[in-house]
């Protein structure tokens, strides 16, 4: 009888603690496959960022590129502006000189007793002109 009580508290005590055995094995391999589904969520992850920061930088380098075209299409307009200005303003000075010289003459033809058959009109070049 002793040793059949024996033999039921050895497999009892073997079979718990082949269960604890068993246990703690389970454990570690349900830890093992956490952390490496962690990991292959984070690589994952890493990986979706480092592309959109990848296409982001491109999309960085192309805004980059149409802001140096746009700043010298901007600098050209700039100085074509400039030159226009330039131009207006001589062309103003000589209008501004011939319409002296035209006045001049009108007075000398009138001051020898002659009437001009034509004299310029008064202007005002700030006034709209309406058509």
């Amino acid at each position: 009888m002793e040793i059949i009580i024996t033999t039921i508290i050895g497999l009892l005590t073997g079979g718990i603690g082949a269960a604890i055995v068993n246990g703690i094995f389970a454990m570690r391999k349900n830890k093992a496959e956490s952390e490496k589904t962690k990991s292959d969520t984070n690589r994952v992850s890493s990986d979706a960022w480092k592309e959109f920061a990848e296409k982001m930088e491109k999309r960085q380098e192309a805004l980059d590129a149409e802001l140096v075209k746009t700043r010298s299409e901007a600098k050209q307009d700039r100085e074509e502006l400039n030159k226009t200005k330039r131009t207006l303003n001589r062309w103003g000075k000589r209008i501004v000189y011939l319409t002296n010289g035209i006045e001049i003459l009108v007075n000398q033809i009138i001051e020898e007793g002659k009437q001009p058959c034509w004299s310029p009109d008064e202007w005002n070049p700030d006034q709209e002109e309406v058509n």
